[in-house]
């Protein structure tokens, strides 16, 4: 019966799979006069990221884009960096340490936005590199009113194959739970974009001020409207560039209050989590099929998606290891994200 009701699931993840193999097809460009974007980046302590960010920010083929660069109290030389690319347009804002009852990183977002000039707004983490397409494929979607908020997945980029063994099992529930209906929606807080008149209306980040995933507050209420978009990953989309260690750092933060505020998205996370290690362990025969389904549903999150998918047990040991780990430390008060208390 167990191996009966195993098979049964890879079937049905290897058919959904198949249903969703097509990549986003591009909406022909409206030929409308383009508004001017503004693409906003929260940094701290990322002197050794930011330079490499603002370059590719700058090769962006959109004739309207605005550039904003939030410091948010660094300790390192971040501030010099940003301030170095003033002559080619990057305005450049020094940021408050957070009000009470706000975590820090909403506090930066909710900073940005109210320097944005721009119709649309983009928010875009330090560690995400934009790449003009993925960029004209979200600013389209906002101008044509196809949704008021869009998110991509971008795809990671490790320095070593084995370090795939910490890529997060949250992205491929993410990418899964695109194609379910709300209110099991998902986004990556790390690129968001908004039409700007909306995020004031609904109430910005401020209506999420103490939420430690607001990304995904935010895409349930726009996606219950309607009004939200989940776009694919592809071989020219964003990139995500992270090591292991900041990796794991965000699972700690963010994998308790996955489960004790997104229960929905907890459960597919736990399901996730268990499925390859009990193929392996009674039916070690099915991993294959499994392999399969992961490559179909997830190959556009990694640079090496055969080898993320040879090595996701170890992920699910990974995140199974840290789960009680963040439990403890949200429960301590001791979660911190580069230096500063999270709750």
């Amino acid at each position: 019966m167990f191996i009966y009701l195993l098979f049964s699931t890879l079937l049905g993840l290897l058919a959904f799979a198949s249903l969703n193999t097509h990549k986003q097809k591009l909406a022909p460009k409206a030929k409308l006069t383009p508004p001017t974007v503004s693409l906003l980046i929260p940094v701290r302590d990322e002197g050794d990221k930011i330079t490499n960010t603002l370059h590719q920010a700058l090769g962006l083929d959109y004739p309207k884009l605005e550039i904003i660069a939030l410091d948010d109290n660094s300790s390192d030389n971040t501030i010099e960096r940003i301030r170095s690319f003033a002559q080619d347009g990057v305005r450049f804002v020094s940021g408050t340490e957070p009000q009470p009852h706000w975590t820090g990183k909403n506090w930066a977002l909710h900073q940005l936005a109210r320097e944005a000039s721009g119709d649309y707004i983009v928010f875009c983490d330090s560690s995400v590199i934009l790449r003009s397409r993925s960029f004209n494929r979200i600013v389209h979607r906002l101008v044509t009113g196809e949704a008021q908020v869009v998110s991509i997945l971008p795809q990671l980029i490790v320095q070593s194959k084995f370090a795939l063994s910490s890529m997060p099992l949250l992205h491929w529930l993410i990418r899964l739970s695109g194609k379910i209906t709300t209110p099991h929606v998902g986004a990556f807080g790390g690129l968001m974009a908004f039409n700007k008149e909306a995020y004031f209306a609904h109430g910005g980040y401020e209506r999420y001020k103490t939420e430690i995933l607001a990304e995904l507050k935010i895409s349930r209420d726009f996606a219950r409207k309607g009004n939200y978009q989940l776009l694919r990953s592809s071989q020219d989309s964003a990139l995500l560039i992270k090591s292991p260690s900041a990796l794991i750092e965000s699972r700690v933060r963010y994998l308790y209050p996955l489960y004790t505020r997104f229960t929905a998205l907890g459960l597919g996370h736990a399901f996730l989590a268990l499925l390859p290690l009990l193929i392996l362990s009674f039916t070690p025969w099915l991993y294959p099929v499994l392999l399969i389904v992961f490559w179909l549903t997830a190959r556009e999150l990694s640079n090496h998606p055969v080898v993320a998918a040879i090595l996701l047990p170890i992920s699910c040991f990974v995140d199974i290891f840290l789960l009680p780990v963040s439990a403890y430390r949200h429960r301590k008060g001791e979660v911190r994200w580069k230096n500063r208390p999270v709750n």
